[in-house]
């Protein structure tokens, strides 16, 4: 009897601790959805404040041409002030508002750089985290590797992080962080085609305002869509991904990325047609002529919107609320640059095709 006794004691003993054991898992795993929900709802309100905000400037006509850039936007948006507003130099505060109306408004900076900037900070910031993703990726999964190291220093731990990230790819694909790898592979190419595809004119800069904007942009984008495939892999709020919507998201993705650097060269034979004296395409030609071809039979700005499609294949292979937010401001911003963009050729070009819509066919 003492023997039964002890041996029922034990097994009581072993289920308390793993009841307590189950419920430190459980708290914990509460307490780290909880905290992806607080960062999710964090992210959203971001992206809300984003959009108020840049709706908010393009309704006010005095800040429009803050955020505009190139010869169409600023020929459609109100001009300078003929004469700057004075400050007095001789106090600290006036010296200090005289500089903040330099850089706000007078100073620029050249559009390739603006955009070379962006692309190498949204790709260092995407890589960092897609890398960062695919290591964590490696510490939650479950799978045994075998290999031999004499010790634990940097290269055997490459090399075991290799051979799990090479079966988690085989074993487990959908548990990859490629929306964010997508991402990579888009602002690659945009990389890309600004430095040997694009033929920027001189005569408008960006201004520093805009270029602020533009890195908190794509900050939040980077976050946002690692964000996603991170609450994907870990469990966290994340929305069930089908085979289908998987393949014709990539599908999309890859059609609009070609479409997209199709309108790019087209428009750069253009540009090489307004400077045919020279070898080499000139970066400060005034000349302007009508693209025709492609999607150009359709819409004005077919760039415009197979960036909005690349974007939409983001949200259709994750189907995360988050994403979709990122396709909004996207829509909303492409738009407002349709919109002058087809209102600049209607006031340059009198024989315009007017069957030809601004940014959807047959519908805008």
């Amino acid at each position: 009897h003492f023997f039964f006794f002890l041996k029922k004691k034990n097994s009581i003993m072993d289920q308390i601790a793993q009841n307590h054991a189950q419920l430190a898992a459980s708290m914990q795993q509460e307490a780290l959805s909880s905290l992806f929900h607080f960062f999710r709802i964090g992210l959203l309100g971001a992206w809300l404040f984003l959009i108020v905000t840049y709706i908010g400037i393009q309704c006010y006509p005095p800040l429009r041409r803050w955020s505009s850039f190139g010869l169409r936007q600023h020929a459609l948006s109100p001009q300078k002030p003929s004469k700057p507003p004075h400050f007095d130099l001789s106090t600290r505060q006036g010296r200090f508002f005289a500089s903040l109306y330099h850089y706000c408004f007078v100073f620029s900076m050249p559009t390739q750089h603006n955009f070379l900037g962006l692309y190498a900070f949204a790709l260092f910031f995407l890589f960092s985290g897609l890398l960062g993703l695919f290591f964590a990726l490696i510490i939650v999964s479950d799978l045994s590797i075998s290999y031999e190291a004499s010790s634990w220093h940097f290269f055997s731990i490459l090399s075991v992080a290799f051979l799990k990230g090479r079966a988690l790819l085989v074993h487990h694909s959908l548990r990859f962080p490629w929306v964010s790898f997508l991402y990579l592979c888009h602002i690659l190419r945009r990389l890309l085609e600004c430095l040997f595809v694009h033929v920027y004119s001189n005569r408008y800069g960006v201004s520093i305002p805009l270029y602020l904007c533009g890195v908190f942009y794509y900050s939040l984008s980077c976050l946002s869509v690692l964000f996603c495939d991170l609450s994907f892999i870990l469990g966290f709020g994340s929305f069930p991904r089908s085979l289908v919507t998987i393949v014709f998201s990539i599908f999309l993705f890859l059609l609009a990325s070609y479409e997209m650097l199709q309108s790019h060269l087209l428009l750069r034979r253009l540009r090489s047609q307004s400077a045919s004296t020279s070898k080499k395409p000139s970066t400060s030609s005034s000349s302007y002529f009508i693209p025709h071809g492609r999607l150009f039979r359709f819409v004005s700005c077919p760039h415009y919107l197979c960036e909005i499609l690349i974007y939409l294949s983001f949200f259709l292979f994750s189907l995360d609320p988050l994403i979709l937010f990122v396709v909004f401001f996207v829509v909303i911003n492409l738009s407002i640059s349709a919109s002058s963009t087809h209102s600049w050729y209607l006031s340059k070009f009198p024989s315009y095709p007017p069957s030809r819509r601004r940014l959807f066919p047959f519908l805008f």
